[in-house]
């Protein structure tokens, strides 16, 4: 087995060369929640590209699993369908927690700010909303932001990329 040369380095480094070094084996939890970290993390850019929260939808859990397929991700994987189920279950409801918990009152006080930066008591057209998942992009990338935006939007997308806890 060849190691990639970063990591060969670093055990030179450390004094490893020449050693039998053992890896312990991964727990089937803690391999689980690696894999769902990675899912929720997709499952984030979905959410901020399309808007979709697979909680306060209609049908939200169905589309969940249909937009993560088991067979689509026992390949991907490489586990058994038993495990996949197990995976997506715990990565759903961890995103169920978070969204109820957290993420759905910052999109109720997005849905009511209007255009022109007010916050008005009858909600908008959606148009508060999509600006505050374009904001929480740019700000869970890391770009800067001018003066532009709303400084109520750009607060609330900090936060909410500060709660998040798979990454």
């Amino acid at each position: 087995m060849s190691l990639p040369h970063a990591i060969v380095k670093q055990l030179w480094e450390a004094g490893y060369a020449g050693k039998v070094v053992r890896v312990p084996l991964m727990s089937e939890k803690a391999r689980l929640k690696v894999w769902a970290d990675e899912l929720l993390g997709e499952v984030e850019e979905l959410y901020e590209r399309r808007g979709v929260t697979f909680v306060l939808e209609r049908k939200g859990r169905l589309d969940f699993y249909r937009s993560f397929g088991l067979l689509r991700l026992c390949r991907r994987f490489h586990m058994e369908m038993k495990e996949v189920r197990s995976l997506r279950r715990r990565a759903y409801w961890r995103w169920f927690r978070w969204m109820r918990a957290l993420e759905e009152p910052r999109l109720r006080i997005a849905d009511r700010f209007c255009e022109d930066g007010s916050t008005v008591s009858s909600p908008s057209n959606g148009d508060g909303r999509q600006s505050y998942l374009e904001i929480r992009v740019r700000v869970r990338r890391g770009e800067p932001m001018d003066r532009s935006e709303p400084k109520e939007f750009v607060e609330m997308a900090r936060e909410s990329v500060r709660g998040v806890t798979w990454r």
